[in-house]
């Protein structure tokens, strides 16, 4: 199962001519970004959809650092580079190379089973899968959760504070260091702590559960943003001061990568009902792109402290419905996830109307009697 290349050469195209007129806002190659990471959803088996989510990731912050790097030593440190306008070009080629080269292939487990199944489960099966593909509007109550989710996870992504660092961190570290490219310097240090970054969560994601992870990162960021709004409060010497903001912003980018950047992607494919995951999807996608535009343009006319408390409250709404309302999704099935968002009295009577009884095999002296499961022992 290959990911949609067409799609993806396309959006490109379209964000490679943005990037040349250089007029559009950096802020609206978020979008394009979310189009190339749901490349991460095309996959059924879990695992590879957490490795892929990571490798994307990577690939963003690679483009980054090499993006930064060229800020460096070609751009003046008095001219604000917008980078968020360059690295979506890198990463594209990196996503069309991803595009071509990744694959999947059922496991021997899926081969067998699907050897090992009867006829009549087949016609089931399909039958099943037929009405589950029917799709519902999202705007019921029995789909409240699911909606509750999706704001969520967008603001999750859009509200995390490393947008506006990422994209102004040559104006944020300015003064940091001594040198005439302290911006770029900056920039250049944050791009390499998100790369590292997001190489270190990486065996993570294999082997640790999704949610868990995921309000690890939160907690994490809660803590740095506090830390931040205290250092700022004290009105430290300013060496020391940018020292600690400098060490503070690289243990927010690391909760970042273990929370929001990868998981965001896969743990959004796996939560949502079928039947309104594309809707739920797109809700989730729109609520992070408008948060991300709002915090980036908000960013410049607020000061440092109350840039921070700001952060702060929002990333604390998140927490809270991430712990009462995102379920854990590793090691489940789609139809598991499905009945812990949906309320208990809109499935129970659905799952008895579906509950087919397979036939039952008995062996009596090597030859194979089918019992019918209408059928009494005594009726035989």
């Amino acid at each position: 199962m290959h990911i949609n290349r067409k799609f993806t050469i396309y959006t490109n195209i379209f964000w490679g001519c943005c990037l040349c007129l250089r007029y559009f806002p950096g802020t609206f190659t978020v979008m394009k970004q979310h189009w190339c990471l749901q490349s991460a959803l095309k996959f059924q088996n879990q695992k590879i959809r957490g490795v892929v989510g990571a490798l994307t990731n990577m690939s963003l912050q690679l483009s980054m650092i090499i993006c930064n790097i060229i800020q460096y030593f070609i751009c003046l440190d008095t001219r604000l580079y917008p980078v968020s306008l360059v690295f979506p070009c890198t990463m594209s080629v990196l996503m069309i190379i991803l595009t071509f080269m990744m694959k999947e292939e059922p496991s021997k487990k899926d081969i067998e089973a699907q050897n090992t199944q009867t006829q009549e489960a087949v016609v089931v099966n399909q039958a099943q899968d037929a009405s589950k593909t029917k799709l519902e509007s999202i705007f019921q109550k029995k789909y409240i959760k699911s909606f509750i989710v999706a704001i969520t996870m967008g603001m999750a992504i859009g509200a995390t504070g490393i947008n506006p660092v990422l994209q102004y961190s040559t104006i944020i570290f300015k003064d940091t260091f001594n040198s005439k490219k302290s911006g770029t310097i900056g920039a250049l240090i944050t791009s390499s702590i998100s790369l590292g970054a997001s190489l270190v969560v990486m065996p993570f994601i294999r082997r640790f559960k999704r949610k868990q992870l995921f309000v690890s990162g939160l907690t994490l960021m809660l803590l740095c943003f506090a830390a931040l709004i205290l250092v700022l409060y004290l009105k430290l010497e300013k060496t020391l001061s940018n020292d600690l903001v400098l060490c503070i912003t690289a243990v927010m980018i690391l909760s970042f990568h273990m929370s929001s950047a990868s998981l965001f992607y896969i743990i959004i494919g796996e939560v949502f009902p079928l039947k309104i995951k594309t809707t739920a999807i797109s809700i989730a996608m729109a609520t992070a792109s408008i948060s991300v535009i709002i915090q980036t343009y908000v960013f410049p006319h607020m000061k440092q402290q109350e840039n921070y408390v700001f952060f702060l409250c929002w990333m604390f709404i998140v927490y809270l419905c991430v712990i009462f309302f995102v379920p854990e999704t590793s090691n489940k099935t789609l139809k598991e996830i499905e009945l812990e968002m949906i309320p208990k009295k809109y499935h129970e009577v659905s799952d008895d109307k579906q509950e087919v009884k397979e036939p039952s095999i008995v062996t009596v002296a090597n030859a194979d009697i089918v019992i019918s499961p209408s059928v009494s022992a005594v009726d035989q």
